[in-house]
């Protein structure tokens, strides 16, 4: 969260933001990106053009809590023969 909110006061009005990990857990993940949402009401999350068979959409819910629905912009890649796990979104500032 310190990161992120870091990385936030240095975007400019338009600036995007990448956000990425090598986990797919929820915790590094979605639910940081839940978070600046919810800090940040000019923060959008948009969606990531790339055409990657094995990917999914981010989480819209975690043990139960309902998380922002924008995360489905988000980005999981599950490991297969040539391709580690990663997640990725992409903000913008407004």
């Amino acid at each position: 969260r310190k990161m992120i909110k870091a990385a936030y006061k240095l975007l400019n009005p338009g600036g995007t933001l990448v956000y990425t990990t090598c986990t797919l857990s929820p915790e590094e993940n979605e639910l940081v990106i839940d978070y600046a949402l919810r800090m940040f009401d000019d923060l959008e999350l948009i969606p990531i053009a790339l055409d990657i068979p094995n990917r999914t959409s981010g989480l819209t819910s975690w043990q139960g809590t309902d998380l922002n629905p924008a995360l489905e912009n988000a980005m999981r890649i599950i490991p297969n023969d040539y391709m580690e796990h990663f997640f990725i979104a992409c903000l913008r500032k407004g």
